[in-house]
């Protein structure tokens, strides 16, 4: 038995899926600036320099969001899920998680992408753990702001750590820390 790690983005589907829903927001009813997205490619570029502002991204990408109450952005979040994840998921990492699963061991989806996408796919994978960038909700809404530890650069192995020390799942079994070839 083992306790495994994934990313999400890049490793169990092609792509990201932080992106594919900032596009997905602007491809339908919810309401973005004319250069939303590239806005947001402004900020992948960021990322992929190492240079991200990860408060500043997080907060101007949920801003179509804000104001929305949790059950609208469930149902949207659903249909983003079924008519994008669907087909960004890899065959292998599906067979790789069940692989996990069937021998017994313990899966957790880690990524940089914030928890409102992140668990819900994990719902849709099959995986019951799910650790991602947490964001303020009040009164019912997204904010906009970080909570916590952001699931981001060092702070994956932070937050993966103190998962892991929380619920004591691991015991005497292996972290193992999974990417696909």
């Amino acid at each position: 038995m083992a306790l495994a790690f994934f990313d999400l983005d890049n490793t169990l589907v092609a792509g990201d899926t932080a992106q594919a829903f900032a596009e997905y927001m602007a491809a339908n009813e919810l309401p973005t600036p004319s250069d939303f997205l590239a806005v947001n490619h402004a900020y992948m570029a960021d990322y992929d320099a190492g240079n991200l502002n990860l408060a500043d991204y997080m907060r101007y990408t949920l801003s179509p969001l804000f104001g929305l109450n949790a059950e609208t952005i469930a149902a949207f979040i659903e249909r983003f899920i079924q008519d994008v994840v669907v087909s960004m998921t890899l065959p292998k990492a599906q067979a790789l998680i069940q692989q996990h699963q069937d021998a017994g061991d313990e899966v957790v989806i880690i990524s940089a992408t914030g928890i409102h996408l992140v668990a819900p796919i994990a719902r849709y994978l099959g995986v019951k753990h799910a650790l991602g960038v947490d964001i303020e909700i009040k009164n019912g809404h997204i904010t906009g702001e970080l909570t916590g530890v952001p699931t981001f650069r060092e702070g994956k192995v932070t937050r993966a750590l103190q998962w892991d020390s929380r619920t004591g799942l691991r015991d005497d079994r292996h972290l193992l820390l999974q990417r696909l070839p």
